[in-house]
Order: C-alpha cells, then sequence, then structure tokens
C-alpha cells in the first residue's frame, strides 16, 4: 500500500562529519533541530528549482516577444525606405501596411489588373 503524501517518514542517511557539524551550527544558529534544518534545505532547494524554471519560461517569452517586436520593427522601417526610394517621398508619408502583394504595390502607386500585371 502506497503512503499518503502527507506521511512522515523515517530515513537514514550518511554524510561526512564535516557536512553533520556544518547542519549542527545552522540548526543551532536558527534555533531549530538538525533534521528541520535538513528538511528545510532540501524543500527550499525545490522551490530555488521550480523559481529558476518558472523564470526561465518567461525570460524565453520575453526573449521571443522582443524578436517579434524587433523583426515588425526592422519590417515596417525598410518599408518606409523602399517606398522613400521608389517614390521620392519621405519615408514617414508611407501609407498604413497592408503587407499583400497587392496592398505594397498600391502604396507605391500601382494596381493589379485582372490577369495579375501591374498596371
Amino acid at each position: 500500500m502506497a503512503r499518503k503524501l502527507t506521511e512522515t517518514v523515517q530515513f537514514k542517511l550518511r554524510f561526512s562529519e564535516e557536512l553533520r557539524r556544518k547542519l549542527e551550527k545552522a540548526a543551532e544558529k536558527n534555533d531549530q533541530s538538525m533534521n528541520l534544518e535538513i528538511i528545510e534545505r532540501l524543500e527550499a532547494s525545490f522551490r530555488q528549482k521550480e523559481l529558476l524554471d518558472a523564470l526561465d519560461a518567461q525570460a524565453r517569452a520575453l526573449a521571443d516577444d522582443l524578436r517579434k517586436e524587433m523583426a515588425d520593427s526592422l519590417r515596417k522601417e525598410l518599408r518606409q525606405q523602399i517606398f522613400a526610394a521608389m517614390t521620392g517621398k519621405p519615408a514617414e508619408t508611407v501609407p498604413p501596411a497592408d503587407e499583400t502583394p497587392k496592398g505594397l504595390l498600391a502604396a507605391l502607386g500601382y494596381s493589379l489588373k485582372p490577369d495579375g500585371n501591374a498596371k
């Protein structure tokens, strides 16, 4: 039969005398038993890992958003520069973006004929 998650279990550990002394000093400093000191340190290590994983996921999401924003900004800037070069008008006068071929041609003063050719 499996144990309940809330059940307390006894577990024997082997570690160096040096580590035992460090734990003992830390437990005394924190005014708690060595057992509680060990448990709190183990639990803290799991919380830290979960926090680091969450921060990593947030950082990746922010990096993705930043890449998208930079790509959009670069696309807009290039569109303005191409428009300015082809029309001789200031780049700031580029009409609102319509990224379809028809929209790009319209921004440059062209339209598509029914046969697909520009006029």
